[in-house]
């Protein structure tokens, strides 16, 4: 039985899914540590930090869980929902993995 795709052949490239994922948060979160290099030095090198291993694919898994906490404690102090797009990004890297095109290695 065939599937009901309308783009069949993409499934082809679902192996890049995790790595447009990392580049997508890392490149958002990096920004926003960016953003706050001027005033709280602390916050924003460890946002440039977790950043940077999201995007080269180092120990992903904890980077992602720990972005995921920092977003959800700063959500619910500012009682936002802005930061929800981060949080999914987040927590699909955590359960999906670096994937393929990265440097973690599968235990």
């Amino acid at each position: 039985m065939d599937m009901l795709n309308p783009f069949p052949s993409l499934l082809d490239f679902a192996i890049l899914a995790p790595l447009i994922l990392r580049l997508a948060l890392g490149v958002v979160v990096g920004s926003q540590g960016y953003k706050l290099l001027a005033g709280k030095k602390l916050p924003a090198l460890t946002l440039l930090v977790l950043s940077a291993l999201v995007i080269i694919g180092l120990g992903t898994q904890i980077a992602a869980l720990l972005i995921l906490i920092g977003y959800v404690i700063t959500s619910l102090q500012q009682k936002t929902d802005k930061y929800l797009l981060i949080m999914a990004s987040a927590a699909s890297l955590l359960f999906l993995g670096a994937g393929p095109f990265s440097l973690d290695l599968p235990l």
